[in-house]
């Protein structure tokens, strides 16, 4: 599993959690009789593997398979999700389980719980986000392979309005009218 270029690691499967001790709330687990020798002794908790979110961008795991294949969850900002930049959420756990969060209470309570008045409207746009496959028989000796190239294709997952700022003016001014009269009908 991978968040960043400093956190990438060996992880265990989901039998050494159900097997291994569990410590003082359900998600910290110590591995006992893990799959991997490697891993006795150690914790695990996926606590352990949040991130705040202007440093989620890319984060996934490579599987064991031959080929190895990698699942990658790009994030190309945060201005969608609750908390800020600085706010701490969940990225990726033994499962394997990738996520993207856009609306969550972890480490900060109900305070950023979105509230609604009866019968209130609410809208909000929601991501974007992209999930990424990716293989590379050499990533069987170097997984680090499927990382960086996940880690590249953030750069080229550009929202619309960046792609807008690339045509004219004039061309744009006309794609921003039809949405606006496409949008008006469908109201």
């Amino acid at each position: 599993m991978a968040i960043s270029d400093e956190r990438k690691r060996i992880m265990p499967m989901p039998v050494d959690r159900e097997t291994g001790k569990v410590l003082d709330y359900k998600e910290a687990v110590l591995l006992t009789n893990p799959t991997n020798p490697d891993l006795k002794g150690e914790v695990d908790d996926k606590y352990f593997y949040a991130t705040d979110n202007k440093d989620d961008r890319v984060h996934g795991w490579v599987s064991s398979t031959n080929p190895p294949v990698g699942f990658w969850m790009i994030i190309p900002n945060d201005e969608f999700r609750t908390g800020g930049p600085y706010k701490q959420d969940l990225t990726s756990h033994v499962g394997p389980t990738v996520l993207s969060i856009f609306v969550s209470r972890h480490f900060a309570g109900d305070d950023l719980v979105i509230k609604f008045q009866q019968g209130e409207r609410w809208k909000k746009v929601i991501g974007p986000v992209f999930l990424y496959l990716n293989s590379n028989s050499s990533a069987m000796d170097n997984p680090t392979i499927l990382w960086d190239d996940a880690k590249r294709r953030h750069y080229d997952f550009s929202t619309r309005i960046q792609r807008l700022n690339r045509v004219s003016t004039t061309r744009r001014c006309w794609i921003l009218a039809k949405r606006k009269q496409r949008l008006s009908v469908l109201d």
